[in-house]
């Protein structure tokens, strides 16, 4: 019987995978090298990764950051202050580290930025830029109360440094800088001042009030006194103020909202006001806010 060669073949081939001069059938081969191509660019995805972190610790905390990734976003803006010991880099990890209440952070690196010689220089600088940004944004419906809001960076930024003391068992700590920081305002406060008030965290978060002393008691209604006399004058007088006045008058008044109502949060508490009752404070807040009293 004459065998068919082409049918043999073909049966062969059928049953039978092909395979390549190595051994290796043809979808293996196929897996083998899909596998190898993956592997190196993954590992030229890695040394990439690498050689931008060594070289570009900014562009890395920006990228982190833009994928989500906001704790490697603050380790990366670490590193690049560290680098570069740059001021502005230093202010970059404050606000990576106040967005993830990383309080041992937010208390190292704001007391550095405010050991700075410079820092009210920067705090000018800052304030400055935050509302050209919102001035630029379009969002003119929001615009002003932004501005006002960005107006007094030296305040938000001690407060969140008093916070973190807080958060770290520090109160103590957080209560003498609070005081230190009160005593640097001006003896003649005007629209121009720039004023220090850090009891916001310390009112809400403690129960203990015994540094409220007389002395201090008596400082506070003085300087609340001041303020508000200062605000209800500026007031009065709206229409003769120059423009940048006019924009010191709503900071002023953003500003004594928030000591108004600090100081509204002691109602409940033993602690007195000579010369400022709590019904004067909710009264001077309802003016504050706009409200007919």
């Amino acid at each position: 019987m004459i065998e068919d060669k082409n049918n043999k073949d073909i049966v062969e081939e059928s049953t039978n995978k092909k395979t390549l001069s190595n051994g290796r059938s043809i979808e293996k081969q196929i897996g083998i090298i899909f596998l190898k191509t993956f592997s190196i660019l993954i590992g030229l995805i890695v040394l990439t990764i690498i050689i931008v972190s060594l070289s570009a610790p900014r562009a890395m905390s920006n990228f982190t950051s833009w994928l989500g990734m906001d704790s490697v976003s603050l380790y990366f803006a670490k590193v690049q202050y560290n680098r570069d010991d740059d001021i502005n880099s230093l202010y970059t990890v404050i606000n990576k580290s106040i967005a993830l209440n990383s309080y041992e952070d937010i208390e190292k690196y704001t007391k550095t930025l405010f050991d700075e010689p410079n820092y009210y220089d920067f705090i000018v600088f800052i304030e400055a830029e935050n509302m050209n940004s919102v001035a630029q944004s379009g969002d003119t419906q929001n615009a002003i109360s932004l501005m006002i809001s960005f107006a007094n960076e030296d305040m938000y930024l001690k407060n969140k440094y008093i916070l973190s003391l807080i958060m770290n068992d520090k109160i103590d700590e957080a209560i003498s800088y609070a005081q230190f920081d009160f005593n640097m305002n001006e003896d003649d406060i005007t629209l121009q001042s720039r004023i220090h008030w850090a009891y916001t965290h310390i009112f809400a978060e403690t129960e203990n009030y015994e540094f409220l002393d007389a002395e201090l008691r008596n400082s506070i209604v003085a300087f609340a006194n001041q303020t508000y006399e200062l605000y209800t004058t500026s007031d009065a007088n709206y229409e003769q103020l120059s423009t940048a006045d006019k924009f010191n008058f709503f900071v002023l008044e953003n500003t004594l909202k928030r000591v108004y109502n600090d100081l509204l949060s002691l109602k409940d508490s033993s602690i007195v006001f000579e010369g400022l009752s709590y019904d004067e404070i909710e009264t001077r807040i309802k003016n504050l806010n706009g409200d007919n009293v």
